[in-house]
Parts: structure tokens; C-alpha cells; sequence
């Protein structure tokens, strides 16, 4: 099954590097099979609502970054999740603090910096943890 993936991240780089990673498995040695998502990319969380809001088909998971210029990826998260109550979550931060309001919305968190590895590997347990029925 193909899953689609918004990221979410101000950062530029760091959103090519992310999506790079997610379409290409590009992780460094041996990460595993290549994955097969489709990702769609969004550099502002205004950007990623109109997007969330606008897409035909389903989105799987939200991978946002906390701290963003124009809203906190946990509102986009909200937005998102009342709109698409099936979407799986993951909030990024540089900063382990926003850690805790993440984990308390029931959503999974990843630390920055992180490896190709990490982040698959968080991916793969959000998208199984969908197909279980889980959060």
C-alpha cells in the first residue's frame, strides 16, 4: 500500500532532505527496503492546512516541525486531525521541551537532529500503528 505523507517544515534543507529520505530511503547503510510513499511538501503550516484541506485523496500521516513562524505545528496538527480524524501524527523539534505536549496529545515525537533511520524507522510505527487502529 502507498502511503502520502505531508511534511511540514519552515526549513528548506531540511524539507528536501526529509523528503529525499522518505521517497528515496536514502539513510545511509543498509536502511531496508526503499519505502514507498508519496510525500507532499509544505514549507509553512498555512501552506500544509491549504494543502491538508485541498487534497483528493487520503493523507496517512502528518510529519510537522513544533516551531514554526506562523503557527506551532500542534495547532496544524489539530487542524488537520478535526478535518482528518484518520491522519497519524508526528511533531519534530530541535528543542525537547515541546516533547511533552506532543506525547501528551497522544502523538509521536521526534527529536531533531536525527538520522535517515530515525526517521523511517518513527515513520514505520506511526503507519503501522494506523493499520492496528491505534492513535
Amino acid at each position: 500500500m502507498r502511503h502520502t505523507i505531508l511534511v511540514v517544515e519552515d526549513n528548506k534543507s531540511l524539507l528536501r532532505l526529509v523528503k529525499s529520505i522518505l521517497t528515496r530511503g536514502e539513510c545511509g547503510e543498509d536502511c531496508g527496503a526503499r519505502p514507498d510513499y508519496e510525500v507532499l511538501c509544505a514549507s509553512s503550516a498555512t501552506e500544509a492546512l491549504r494543502i491538508g484541506m485541498e487534497y483528493p485523496g487520503p493523507i496517512h500521516l502528518l510529519l510537522a516541525d513544533v516551531m514554526m513562524p506562523d503557527m506551532l505545528g500542534t495547532e496544524v496538527a489539530s487542524l488537520l486531525k478535526a478535518a482528518r480524524p484518520s491522519i497519524r501524527v508526528i511533531l519534530m523539534s530541535g528543542y525537547p521541551d515541546g516533547k511533552l505536549a506532543v506525547l501528551d496529545a497522544g502523538w509521536q515525537f521526534l527529536q531533531k537532529p536525527f538520522m535517515g533511520e530515525a526517521l523511517l524507522a518513527r515513520v514505520r510505527i506511526a503507519l503501522t500503528a494506523q493499520a492496528a487502529g491505534g492513535r
